[in-house]
């Protein structure tokens, strides 16, 4: 039975997740850890289906889950207008569809959809457990170990960047430029 966003009591038990466990594996950054650790975010994890036309939520609603489509098609609302399709099995749709706190954005289902919804503090106390966390900080080795074509995705994806507006990020962009550096030299005090 499909509803309208009701919570369907799918949390915590693992064999009603089994159908989506190769879905749910794959999400980022669920996909980076250990089959423990995502067993152990997986336990916090509930799903709720949406009838086409009724809303996931909607921009400015403040909560702290992450919100990932398992199945259907979902439309993401900026300022009252669409602005992207995401359907399940995309590369979208692997991730969430914003970060914890105030939404940026509307996600209305366009299909009858199926959303899994994540406590952000329990997976980031798995992450941090793995050591996959690191509280606003990004190292240069981390980033040049990347493939050349990667290492502004990985700057974009680091919690110092997740914050900010997207204009300010286009400044600071075009204010970097290449230096050379000695190793262990301090870059910024």
């Amino acid at each position: 039975m499909i509803t309208h966003g009701l919570d369907l009591n799918f949390a915590g038990t693992m064999s009603q997740l089994a159908p989506y466990q190769q879905q749910l594996q794959a999400l980022v950054p669920l996909n980076r850890l250990t089959q423990d650790r995502r067993d152990a975010v997986l336990a916090n994890c509930e799903l709720r289906e949406y009838e086409a036309g009724s809303f996931v939520y909607r921009e400015g609603d403040d909560d702290d889950n992450l919100y990932y489509l398992l199945k259907g098609t979902v439309s993401l609302y900026w300022h009252h207008k669409p602005i992207k399709q995401i359907a399940d099995g995309s590369v979208a749709a692997k991730r969430a569809f914003d970060r914890p706190g105030t939404k940026r954005h509307s996600i209305k289902a366009e299909t009858d959809s199926l959303i899994a919804i994540i406590p952000s503090e329990t997976l980031a106390q798995q992450m941090r457990e793995a050591h996959l966390l690191h509280e606003a900080s990004l190292e240069v080795s981390d980033i040049a170990a990347e493939k050349s074509s990667n290492w502004m995705i990985r700057l974009l994806q680091s919690a110092l960047f997740a914050d900010l507006p997207a204009r300010n990020i286009q400044r600071v962009f075009s204010h970097m430029e290449r230096q050379l550096v000695d190793a262990d030299q301090v870059v910024i005090k």
